[in-house]
């Protein structure tokens, strides 16, 4: 049984990142918890006044590949 549905919102938080399968681990259960961030509370953003960027370069940033706002 699915844990949760298409469409369905949730909080999770983000336990890994694998650039080469390009998979990444989630948990709701850790939402919440009060941990030390693994990456800066800083807003990297590709999109300046926005705010916004994909998941893959967040994932870039927070394995050191890029620079925010840097152009590619």
């Amino acid at each position: 049984e699915d844990v949760v549905q298409l469409g369905q919102e949730m909080e999770f938080k983000i336990l890994r990142i694998d650039a080469e399968s390009k998979k990444i681990g989630l948990s709701a259960r850790a939402v919440g918890k009060d941990d030390e961030p693994i990456i800066d509370t800083k807003v990297y953003s590709s999109e300046a006044g926005t705010g916004m960027a994909s998941l893959g370069e967040l994932a870039d940033f927070g394995l050191g590949r890029t620079e925010p706002d840097q152009e590619q």
